[in-house]
């Protein structure tokens, strides 16, 4: 879980929420323009065991969520392998409660936006999802977390008083390869879940958002996308990848 995110100076937050009027003004210009990730959004689910992941996580010297956000990040642009693309840019939140309040009293929820750097292999492309993600989570706030919650008000501000300007197209404006949210840990407990078994499928998305979902449960993680009709196949990858790591780590299912 990452620690609260301390308030940046002002030589950071000043200009940072100076641009912010600018940065939203071209959000809703490019938005009308063009679609980073056109087409029809479907939703594929993927189940595996948790025991499994964690012992992928040992063998590769990682922490759970890095070796998710490595795995998503192989799903969609083959990242940890020569041929991936260079660079991946991601938007995820974090599980701190009350990041933001410092920025915004109405959004708590703490985004950060993040690249990762491919590597030959994924063992290596997973070390430096841990270290890209560790080194976001103990900054205190950048420029970029300043302009975009700034950008964030004003937008809600704005969408009062004219709320014709906030087309669907809008909502669907993501440049980033893929946005990722881990779900706290879901366990079925209580009369309301009498019944029901693992794995537990959820999240929530946005007509036109790209979104990957990662649930943890007590014996399953599922891992949620929101994705492209086009780029349905993709998923293999995933499967394919935790197979070969899954031999890696001499995993044997009980």
């Amino acid at each position: 879980m990452a620690r609260p995110q301390a308030p940046a100076p002002w030589h950071i937050a000043l200009p940072a929420r100076l641009t912010a009027l600018v940065f939203a003004l071209l959000q809703l210009s490019l938005s009308r323009l063009f679609t980073p990730h056109p087409g029809t959004v479907r939703l594929v689910s993927r189940a595996v065991p948790r025991q499994l992941l964690q012992a992928i996580a040992r063998d590769l010297g990682v922490g759970q969520r890095a070796l998710f956000m490595a795995l998503v990040a192989h799903t969609m642009v083959n990242a940890g392998r020569p041929q991936g693309k260079g660079k991946v840019s991601c938007a995820y939140t974090t599980l701190a409660p009350g990041g933001g309040e410092h920025r915004d009293r109405f959004m708590r929820m703490r985004m950060l936006y993040t690249r990762f750097r491919n590597a030959a292999d994924f063992r290596g492309f997973a070390r430096g999802v841990e270290e890209a993600v560790t080194a976001d989570e103990t900054a205190g706030s950048s420029f970029v977390d300043e302009r975009s919650a700034t950008a964030l008000g004003f937008h809600r501000r704005l969408a009062r008083i004219a709320p014709f300007l906030y087309a669907p197209k809008f909502f669907a404006f993501w440049p980033h390869d893929f946005v990722f949210s881990l779900l706290t840990p879901h366990q079925l407990a209580g009369e309301l879940s009498t019944g029901l078994l693992e794995p537990v499928y959820c999240g929530t998305t946005m007509p036109g958002v790209v979104g990957r979902i990662v649930v943890p449960g007590r014996d399953w993680v599922t891992f949620n996308f929101f994705i492209e009709e086009e780029k349905l196949a993709q998923v293999g990858r995933l499967d394919a990848m935790i197979g070969e790591l899954s031999a890696d780590a001499a995993f044997t299912r009980p």
